[in-house]
């Protein structure tokens, strides 16, 4: 979800075109614009933005800083555009004083990936057991599956304000009312103490690739960049599904976005 100011600049970004449109109220095209938010999309926002400066010569600066905080520099007026996972709170619409236009721009999967030395196996993770491992309940690697090594778990989750983290956490939520009470599902989750953790998308994948026993969760582009094996969790069908771009697109296919945009 990308937004952008509509009184001195409009944003227009097509997923399908890849390209993104900005232009002042007398029609004159900025040379350079600024833009902060989620690291999710981020890998893909630097494409499309090298590609709209081959074809326009304008430059776009992308500062990949979280959701949270890419939408607090937007309402502060430190940047033209924002990007966040979870759109802005009705009451952080009403503090962007210069307007808003909010446009989905890119989708994608959350992968739970892993840190378990000497486990070659496919990581499949049941579905009521995730939600117990991200609560503290489940604290070993056994209690997911009698054959994964006596380890303990060590969670790994942001330390930022992140659209990622309301994104699984609001699965978890839906999964477990335990979870859903004692955690929460907002961008900034009481986690329990003792979780390590890890600042943006790539903090995470980075913590866990040197952390044995580790789990955590990115978006799928940074557990491949990393080489970081991912689990296949069960769904609600009872099916192990695992984050691939294919199944993305299978869900994103399902998914009905609105007639209109908030202005």
């Amino acid at each position: 979800m990308v937004f952008a100011t509509t009184l001195h600049r409009l944003a227009s970004v097509t997923l399908a075109a890849a390209a993104v449109s900005f232009a002042s109220a007398s029609d004159a095209i900025a040379q350079t614009l600024n833009g902060a938010g989620a690291s999710f999309p981020a890998p893909l926002y630097q494409r499309y933005f090298n590609e709209y400066k081959k074809a326009t010569g304008v430059t776009v600066n992308y500062n990949s800083v979280g959701s949270g905080a890419g939408i607090r520099q937007f309402i502060a007026g430190t940047v033209d555009f924002g990007a966040s996972d979870e759109p802005p709170t009705a009451q952080e619409r009403q503090q962007m004083n210069r307007g808003v236009v909010l446009v989905p721009t890119a989708g994608g999967a959350v992968a739970v990936v892993y840190n378990l030395p000497g486990y070659t196996g496919q990581m499949r993770i049941p579905r009521a057991t995730l939600p117990k491992i991200f609560s503290g309940d489940i604290t070993n690697w056994k209690q997911v599956n009698s054959a994964l090594p006596d380890r303990r778990i060590i969670p790994i989750v942001r330390a930022d304000s992140s659209g990622t983290t309301a994104i699984f956490a609001s699965h978890l939520g839906a999964v477990d009312a335990n979870f859903r009470s004692k955690v929460g599902t907002s961008k900034a989750p009481n986690w329990p103490a003792g979780f390590q953790k890890g600042e943006k998308n790539d903090g995470v994948a980075a913590l866990v690739s040197r952390t044995p026993g580790a789990i955590g969760y990115v978006q799928d582009t940074y557990a491949r960049q990393n080489k970081i094996p991912t689990a296949f969790v069960q769904n609600k069908a009872g099916t192990f599904v695992e984050p691939s771009l294919a199944e993305a697109n299978k869900a994103l296919s399902r998914r009905p976005f609105q007639p209109r945009l908030y202005r």
